[in-house]
């Protein structure tokens, strides 16, 4: 793994997106349900919106993309989790939530 600023950066975005997912699950939703508070599903989807974004920046970290192959590994990224949304529900042994 070569040091770099960039790579720094992508790593460091990648543990702050990391806790900011996990207090959007253990906190944030809980609160939204035991509130009765209409999110606009915010609560619902936060956990896999954020871990998509943040599995995406740990991928660019460890990468040490440049800026076309970042290019390329958001692209592929976020194609591949719409895909596999699209797809899930005809996949056998997968349910969606």
């Amino acid at each position: 793994l070569k040091k770099s600023s960039l790579r720094f950066a992508y790593l460091i975005a990648f543990v702050c997106l990391f806790i900011l997912t996990e207090i959007g699950r253990k906190i944030y939703r809980p609160y939204v349900y035991r509130n009765h508070i209409d999110d606009w599903g915010v609560a619902d989807t936060m956990g896999n919106s954020l871990r998509t974004l943040t599995q995406i920046i740990l991928y660019l970290g460890l990468a040490n993309a440049t800026r076309v192959e970042s290019y390329r590994i958001i692209a592929f990224g976020t194609i591949g989790y719409v895909v596999y949304e699209i797809v899930q529900p005809i996949l056998p042994g997968v349910h969606s939530a």
